[in-house]
């Protein structure tokens, strides 16, 4: 198409934008026409649009609506169109990141907006941070803010995640921001994150959720917090149910996995032990079968 075909076009569709982002054929020729779009013509659409913030936001939590969106970020060049669409996307940023639409288009903007046009969201992130992390599509929002974005507001957002970090690691959802933050091994982070779940390493491991947090601690946090972690699975009075826990068992091998010296030969003492009593444990040999692998492993 030349410029006066796609002006003439643009003419006749600006009045339906909304509801042509939401359609499904509607959506595919928005994209194409956006597209082809010079400049001032984008710039003319992207006023429209946040002309009413509230329907824009309907185009968000829509599948097609969330995906045209998404191609005109990634075609935006100029400070203003940013600003336009930040300005009416950021009031409802805990709306959009906890719909599975709308989620795609904060993490877009997160990725690939610097911290002056995305402050006011990260800040209303961080001070819905338990809200994020426990839900679905809010959970991988947070772990891209973290991960993209540098400054106060990303340093607050850690606090609010550490500060809730045992309850989190229960959390269906939540426990995938613990780990992932901790996968990401900054030293400060981790060690706190440490501190927060001393005296709750046991019990957690035998959660559905938390026993996975408690293993990333083992094979993350380094071997003087591996055999720590470990003597305290050792002396806390779990110890013997760990061993034959449908959750706990993964744990003791990763504690065999990752610990060494006096934490590591106390583990296997216990296990020797309890040996017998694991035979007959479907979880306790899934132990003694990673054991007899590693002996033979090393034989």
């Amino acid at each position: 198409m030349n410029e006066l075909e796609i002006e003439t076009v643009l003419s006749k569709v600006m009045e339906f934008l909304y509801e042509l982002m939401k359609n499904q054929s509607g959506s595919q020729f928005f994209e194409k026409l956006f597209v082809f779009c010079n400049e001032e013509q984008r710039t003319r659409i992207i006023l429209a649009l946040t002309k009413f913030p509230l329907k824009l936001v309907n185009v968000c939590i829509n599948s097609y609506g969330a995906k045209a969106m998404n191609t005109i970020l990634e075609k935006l060049t100029e400070p203003q169109q940013i600003s336009l669409l930040m300005s009416a996307l950021s009031p409802a940023a805990i709306a959009l990141a906890n719909d599975p639409s709308g989620q795609h288009v904060i993490i877009y903007c997160v990725k690939h907006f610097s911290g002056e046009y995305n402050e006011h969201l990260l800040n209303d992130i961080a001070d819905n941070c338990l809200k994020l992390a426990t839900n679905r599509s809010g959970c991988c929002v947070l772990q891209s803010c973290v991960e993209n974005h540098h400054g106060e507001a990303r340093d607050r957002l850690i606090s609010e995640i550490i500060v809730n970090a045992v309850h989190l690691a229960g959390d269906p959802f939540g426990n995938y921001v613990v780990q992932h933050l901790l996968g990401m091994r900054i030293p400060d982070v981790a060690a706190d994150l440490y501190k927060r779940f001393l005296g709750y390493f046991a019990s957690l491991s035998c959660n559905k959720y938390a026993s996975n947090v408690v293993e990333k601690f083992l094979f993350h946090s380094g071997q003087m917090h591996a055999a720590s972690i470990t003597m305290e699975l050792l002396t806390s009075p779990y110890a013997t149910k760990l061993l034959v826990d449908p959750f706990g068992n993964f744990v003791i091998q990763s504690a065999l996995k990752n610990s060494k010296g006096h934490a590591h030969d106390a583990l296997r003492n216990l296990i020797q032990v309890n040996a017998a009593s694991m035979q007959s444990n479907l979880y306790g040999r899934k132990i003694l079968e990673h054991l007899e692998k590693r002996k033979q492993h090393s034989a």
